[in-house]
């Protein structure tokens, strides 16, 4: 069994807010997570649902995708808050007015379908 990553293009976007061309990335046999769980899967597709995130409040992304497993303080005000599940990860950095500025961190490792 092959395993791939979904990897946002958040990376190669300067406004660091687009999640809707991810791209496939293959993985080694020490990628594989246990097939069965969906909830990374469900994140993943809840993040997908609210569109483009940019200047989306913290509210709005809470009330689509569920509380965020963590919360930091930066600097000028700015907050990050990161949503973590089986399989899927994300970050967002809000501005001081709790508005999505960007994606600062996003991944996915599902197993490959047969």
């Amino acid at each position: 069994m092959r395993s791939v990553s979904v990897v946002s293009d958040a990376e190669y976007d300067l406004g660091g807010t687009s999640i809707g061309g991810m791209a496939l990335v293959g993985r080694g046999a020490s990628a594989r997570l246990p097939i069965g769980d969906s909830s990374g899967n469900e994140l993943a597709w809840k993040f997908f649902g609210l569109g483009c995130l940019t200047g989306k409040t913290a509210a709005e992304v809470i009330a689509g995708v569920g509380m965020p497993a963590s919360r930091r303080s930066m600097a000028n005000g700015q907050m990050l808050l990161q949503w973590q599940a089986i399989g899927y990860d994300m970050a967002l950095l809000f501005n001081s007015e709790e508005r999505v500025v960007k994606i600062t961190h996003a991944s996915a490792h599902f197993p490959s379908r047969r």
